[in-house]
């Protein structure tokens, strides 16, 4: 493979159409209220619906904005790592584990919108299933997510920028739970890899 990275960014219909949920998403949620939302009370009371569709709205036009162009553009960068199935079920999977792991290691979280979580799950499921960047842009990328992470855990890390320009505050929490979430499902899919 050549040391070159060439990015051609398509109109992916894949992609596009994503994008075009999360805008539906948004829409319906404000029609319905705070129905959609990650909610730890509701959950526990059997809105259960929760896990998945809290990651599917987001606090603001803005905030959504930042995380349908980040996932078109890891769809895009990726997409050959996530043909047919693999898509939705990733975008499920990650859900669901990122809720779970709100629910049992942040007890203190009541509340949560947004993607962002889901996208660094699906960011390292990306780049550890390798495919047409050559190996040094991967590992840039898999250190570089790395990096941001442990920043975020630490108590240099300042989120008032961002947290002004989407709205509320920045879970730090789903974006560390995406990342092992997306760790443990590249290591899942490599090991079942090996039976087929």
């Amino acid at each position: 493979m050549s040391n070159r990275v060439s990015l051609s960014l398509t109109l992916n219909k894949i992609g596009l159409l994503f994008a075009a949920l999360l805008v539906l998403m948004q829409v319906i949620s404000h029609w319905y209220g705070y129905l959609l939302n990650f909610n730890r009370p509701e959950i526990m009371s059997g809105d259960y619906w929760r896990l998945i569709s809290g990651h599917f709205v987001h606090l603001s036009w803005i905030h959504l904005a930042l995380n349908a162009v980040a996932a078109y553009l890891i769809y895009d960068s990726f997409d050959h790592n996530f043909k047919n199935w693999r898509f939705p079920l990733y975008l499920g999977l990650l859900s669901l584990l990122i809720s779970i792991g709100l629910l049992l290691f942040y007890k203190t979280t009541r509340t949560y919108v947004g993607l962002s979580g889901v996208l660094h799950g699906l960011l390292v499921l990306g780049v550890l299933a390798g495919g047409r960047f050559p190996r040094w842009v991967l590992i840039a990328l898999f250190v570089g997510v790395t990096a941001k992470i442990i920043w975020e855990q630490t108590p240099y890390y300042d989120e008032g920028q961002i947290a002004r320009l989407i709205g509320g505050p920045v879970a730090e929490q789903a974006h560390l739970l995406g990342y092992f979430s997306g760790v443990i499902i590249a290591v899942v899919v490599r090991f079942l890899g090996k039976f087929r």
